[in-house]
């Protein structure tokens, strides 16, 4: 089997572990009685955590190959999953364990976007991408509501048990891997020529990661205060899923071969109209019905953008502009939360954020 396919197994288990309990990390916090800042607080503390920790994933990716890196992102994600699980039990501060999780964040997403980077073909990037997004979709496509039936049944303590195994599982694919060392130096010069040389790309990073953390941790949120339904959330998921499997393939295809900025043009104004619906129309109908639809033309945005991010990173030094990348989506987050706390009181008016950021990035 070819190594490209190696890191599509590794990255599809590894997405499933983090499925199972993912999008229900910040619902546990209110199930805990955390209120709403202190949850927002941790996730800007993750963020900030996780940009730091990348220059350090890289530092030790050259001093040692990238899958003892790995294989370290696997063990801080147990220390996490501990730490999640006796937190009901131990009042340990939440920044320390947002630092734990920005650690092993880090110490995994920067040596598989790596190795997705140098593993793939150029010539077939809108497919390759499509496939390294899509089969951890398939595979994890029944998680969402299973995960919400065990929380609901056995409660979140199984949860985190059972995501561990699947984090030890993931780690099989290393051993067909080549561990691959890299030869990395911090200059700040060189990111600021990255930067003058990509700006564009820089602020459409910035501003398509937005969207994502909206979709990912706040959304869930929102969705739990208006519904009040874990089972919900877990439904609202799970046919979001359905609908980016069905869509990726054929969005891979067309990004190999029709215009990229069309193609993400297309996809950002359908889901401006989503984010509007939600914001006009919090009800349960419509968080399902639009699920299904951000599902489908997300793709339109995620596969076209993202092959640009990793044709880049061939034309590049890949380490060099992958981290570039990372400091555009570290200030994202930084800025998304810190802006949300703005807005505890009231949170469905920040859905204003995404609608505004999807707008400026059909700029690009």
């Amino acid at each position: 089997m070819k190594n490209i396919h190696w890191v599509y197994f590794l990255h599809s288990v590894r997405s499933l572990a983090g499925s199972l309990v993912g999008v229900f990390i910040p619902i546990y916090f209110l199930k805990l009685g955390f209120p709403l800042t202190d949850i927002f607080v941790f996730w800007l503390i993750y963020g900030f955590s996780l940009f730091i920790f990348d220059i350090l994933a890289a530092y030790l990716s050259k001093k040692f190959g990238f899958k003892p890196v790995i294989v370290i992102s696997a063990f801080l994600q147990f220390i996490f999953l501990y730490l999640l699980y006796i937190l009901k039990f131990d009042p340990i501060p939440l920044p320390i364990i947002a630092i734990v999780s920005g650690l092993q964040a880090a110490f995994y997403w920067l040596p598989i976007n790596f190795l997705f980077t140098t593993q793939s073909n150029d010539k077939e990037m809108g497919g390759d991408t499509s496939k390294f997004f899509n089969w951890p979709k398939i595979l994890s496509l029944p998680i969402p509501i299973i995960s919400s039936i065990i929380i609901v049944t056995f409660g979140f303590g199984y949860l985190f048990i059972l995501s561990g195994i699947v984090y030890a599982i993931s780690l099989y694919p290393l051993f067909r891997l080549p561990n691959i060392k890299v030869n990395f130096t911090f200059d700040f010069v060189k990111y600021k020529n990255l930067f003058k040389k990509y700006t564009r790309y820089f602020w459409a990073e910035f501003l398509e990661n937005i969207r994502e953390e909206f979709e990912a941790i706040i959304l869930p949120i929102v969705i739990l205060l208006a519904i009040k339904s874990i089972i919900s959330i877990g439904i609202i998921n799970t046919l979001a899923q359905i609908g980016a499997i069905l869509f990726t393939f054929l969005v891979g295809k067309l990004t190999d071969k029709k215009d990229k900025q069309k193609l993400m043009r297309i996809g950002a104004l359908v889901m401006i109209l989503c984010w509007i619906a939600r914001f006009v129309f919090p009800t349960a109908t419509i968080f399902y019905i639009v699920s299904i639809v951000v599902g489908f033309v997300e793709a339109l945005v995620l596969i076209p953008f993202s092959s640009i991010i990793y044709s880049n990173a061939k034309k590049e030094d890949p380490m060099d502009f992958l981290l570039f990348r990372e400091f555009s989506v570290g200030l994202s987050r930084v800025f998304v939360y810190a802006v949300v706390l703005l807005f505890v009181s009231k949170l469905i008016l920040s859905f204003i954020l995404p609608t505004a950021s999807l707008g400026l990035f059909m700029l690009y």
